[in-house]
């Protein structure tokens, strides 16, 4: 399994966790960011175009380019596990 950083890491931040085939991706985005933004990300690890990207967090797709990552999170601090 490929484990690989984007991103530097710091306060205000949201933690992603994503899996797309066997690779794995860990990354950090900043607090306010939105789904738009995770998606833009996504493509820069894996090639795969956000019109193309169907992204899975707990079990949700996220079909809204403009919900903040943050409403996702289960508590302060917390890590996204998305699927791609």
């Amino acid at each position: 399994t490929n484990f690989r950083s984007a991103m530097a890491s710091g306060a205000g931040s949201i933690r992603v966790r994503l899996q797309h085939h066997k690779d794995r991706f860990e990354m950090t985005l900043p607090q306010d960011s939105r789904v738009s933004a995770l998606a833009q990300e996504a493509a820069r690890l894996t090639a795969v175009e956000p019109g193309r990207q169907r992204l899975i967090c707990r079990g949700k797709v996220l079909s809204d380019a403009s919900l903040k990552l943050e409403t996702l999170l289960s508590k302060a601090g917390g890590e996204l596990p998305v699927m791609l």
